[in-house]
């Protein structure tokens, strides 16, 4: 069975936390400004959802999300290891991967462009962003 690494750090009152696999791949993420819903959130994800245990570490990716949240020009790319998302997941995945850093869209927009519903859309991407950078709040 492969152990996954749990990774959480803090920034000006958010916490950001990540699960990574073995490869350097994203399997979930987390951030919010209550530290132990963001960590419940991801070792629940890890052992409830994907029935894998964790180690925690201090992982690059964690601080990447940091500096995505603070708006970075020039973010390191990031590989989403995709052995936990839907087939409809993995559609709304390649569209998001293809927005331009900077860029934002809708749901409606990418709806339309997978042929499905926005709210499906919104669905995925809570799903995928449980694995991409879900926020959790008190």
């Amino acid at each position: 069975m492969e152990n996954l690494r749990l990774s959480i750090e803090k920034s000006e009152g958010m916490s950001f936390g990540c699960l990574v696999d073995q490869r350097d791949r994203l399997v979930a993420s987390s951030f919010g400004a209550n530290s132990p819903l963001v960590e419940r959130h991801l070792v629940e994800y890890s052992t409830k959802t994907i029935l894998k245990s964790f180690t925690r570490t201090n992982h690059w990716l964690a601080k990447e999300m940091i500096i995505r949240f603070e708006g970075a020009k020039d973010p390191k790319n990031v590989n989403l290891n995709r052995a936990f998302v839907s087939t409809h997941q993995a559609k709304v995945c390649d569209v998001l991967e293809k927005i331009p850093a900077g860029k934002v869209t809708t749901y409606g927009l990418i709806s339309d462009h997978i042929g499905s519903a926005p709210r499906a859309v919104g669905g995925a991407v809570v799903r995928i962003h449980g694995q991409s950078s879900f926020h959790a709040t008190a």
